[in-house]
């Protein structure tokens, strides 16, 4: 099979998500004999299946402009039509001129959604009032961006002065249509797939909730922790102090306040200790005042002996985080999660395996805080014997696989 992944917000070496994400699936596709490229930004690793450089770069990234560059889709155009690919895998589109979908008709796709940027700039649905949107609606989606939020000195300004300040002023609004052209162009790149792909149920939800046909699929990326899950484990039944860990990235998305709000309400109690695994950052200090113990930055690793150390591991996602890999990292490791109702938590987190609430609840937090009242080292054992694994890479590839096979027996 010849196929073709499309990533072209930054060279595949980046170490993020979706380039991570590529990278091992391509590689994947690659070692079981398949015809593998990958279109990207220019990188200097050198990769055993084929990378393509895409070097335009007229439409910037991440912005609220129009997304036209003709010389780059040109190119991608005459691109497919000299390698005539099996089947196109797109994931991400930073600096390609959101026509693209003009060029792929009468060709075979798929779109993963790792996200929300083809249906919201912001790529969160989370407005700039700290507000979670449900759907593109395209009243308050234009009213959500003016025209000056193009530009990056009024956007730096206003974060500069909401900082300083502890307000939530958003740039002064100017009418623009970004949004919804965005989305017209968007939603025919979608529609016209023959899959999209989907990386959890709420995100599956949110895009046909913006009116998105295509057929969908959800596919929980595979995460090598699943691997090592063990069915055996130990675990003190003695009564001690409950370590509860927050890990990753701090940031207001993830809930960093949430988290500081929780642990100065048991800053007093002798029975639960908080722990950040991470880089602190500018939240050092606010850690430290909510009785906090930092523990630093940690080697990716190690994370597996680290996490033996807690009781239960908490994300606090307060906006629909897509498909969350510190759930899956913590489920793997037993460490039962205090996770919200938000996002792609939900696929993986329940009542039997940790703990789960709505943010925006006061009786949901209230609720929360009553679990953590009544922890006993019995209650956390049997919320560990609870969990199962999550999904292995190898089983993500098998089901990436069927849908390309589908797509293509259909085809015929």
């Amino acid at each position: 099979m010849k196929i073709l992944h499309i990533c072209t917000g930054w060279p595949l070496s980046y170490k993020g998500g979706i380039t991570n994400y590529v990278r091992s699936i391509a590689y994947a596709q690659y070692k079981n004999g398949h015809d593998v490229s990958v279109l990207g930004r220019e990188d200097k690793d050198k990769y055993p299946f084929r990378y393509i450089n895409y070097s335009f770069d007229k439409i910037k990234p991440f912005t609220y402009m129009p997304l036209v560059d003709k010389s780059g889709l040109n190119w991608i155009n005459k691109l497919l039509c000299e390698e005539n690919y099996d089947i196109i895998h797109i994931h991400a589109l930073e600096y390609v001129d959101w026509d693209l979908y003009q060029i792929l008709k009468g060709k075979h796709y798929v779109v993963s959604l790792h996200d929300y940027c083809f249906i919201c700039p912001r790529i969160y649905m989370f407005t700039p009032q700290n507000t979670v949107c449900e759907k593109y609606d395209e009243i308050k989606c234009n009213k959500c961006f003016s025209y000056l939020d193009r530009y990056k000195i009024f956007r730096g300004g206003i974060k500069i002065i909401n900082k300083a300040l502890h307000t939530k002023l958003s740039v002064p609004y100017i009418p623009q249509k970004i949004a919804s052209t965005r989305y017209k162009k968007y939603s025919e790149l979608l529609n016209s797939a023959d899959y999209i792909l989907p990386v959890s149920q709420k995100v599956d939800e949110i895009y046909k909730a913006s009116g998105i046909t295509a057929k969908s699929k959800v596919l929980h990326i595979g995460n090598g922790s699943a691997d090592e899950f063990k069915e055996d484990f130990q675990y003190d039944l003695n009564p001690h102090i409950f370590k509860i860990v927050f890990l990753g990235r701090l940031s207001e998305y993830k809930g960093v306040d949430l988290f500081l709000n929780i642990a100065k309400h048991y800053k007093a109690s002798t029975s639960v200790q908080f722990y950040f695994l991470g880089r602190s950052g500018e939240y050092a200090d606010k850690l430290k005042e909510c009785g906090i113990i930092d523990r630093g930055a940690y080697n990716p690793r190690e994370l597996s002996s680290l996490l033996q150390e807690y009781d239960l591991g908490m994300v606090l996602s307060i906006w629909h985080d897509n498909g969350p890999q510190v759930v899956m990292e913590l489920l793997n490791n037993h460490v039962p999660v205090i996770g919200t109702k938000m996002g792609g938590i939900p696929d993986f987190v329940n009542n039997s395996n940790g703990f789960i609430f709505n943010p925006y609840d006061s009786s949901d937090i209230s609720e929360l805080y009553s679990f953590i009242d009544n922890l006993t080292p019995e209650r956390i054992f049997q919320l560990k014997k609870n969990i199962h694994r999550t999904v292995t890479p190898q089983e993500h590839y098998d089901e990436l696989m069927k849908v390309y096979n589908d797509v293509l027996s259909r085809a015929q």
